[in-house]
């Protein structure tokens, strides 16, 4: 059993399956309390973005990644990355809860189902490319 553990954990996809888990239950509770106390979707995913995602870039880098090193381009090249897929929240809540009637909350849960694939891959190639100058393992 213990060598299955230390089997899974030696594959990055499944630590950032690990972290993502917990990043997305951290994101999920921002998200949920920004839309209760302001009421508006939109600026709840806006400030939930800006405040999961220092979060989620320290367990990604340490946990995910095993990079320990605390670099600005790489932390503004993290947050390039959320950028990048937060058209895609809000196209996804637009649809679904404006269009389709669906209850934000619920909405929101669902992209946990597709946006950290993105978001790994994103990450993989775009900001920890290079960790300790080798190139990352996949």
């Amino acid at each position: 059993m213990k060598k299955l553990i230390q089997r899974l954990f030696s594959h990055r996809f499944f630590r950032f399956l690990l972290a993502g888990g917990m990043n997305a239950g951290f994101s999920y509770c921002c998200f949920a309390v920004l839309l209760f106390l302001i009421g508006n979707k939109e600026v709840a995913v806006t400030l939930n973005l800006i405040i999961a995602v220092f979060f989620n870039y320290n367990t990604s880098a340490r946990f995910v990644f095993k990079d320990s090193k605390m670099d600005i381009k790489k932390v503004a090249k993290f947050y390039g990355v959320y950028f990048s897929t937060y058209p895609i929240n809000l196209i996804h809540l637009h649809v679904t809860v404006d269009i389709w009637g669906w209850n934000a909350y619920i909405s929101q849960l669902v992209t946990f189902v597709y946006l950290p694939f993105i978001t790994y891959f994103l990450q993989k190639k775009m900001v920890f490319f290079q960790v300790d100058g080798k190139k990352s393992e996949g």
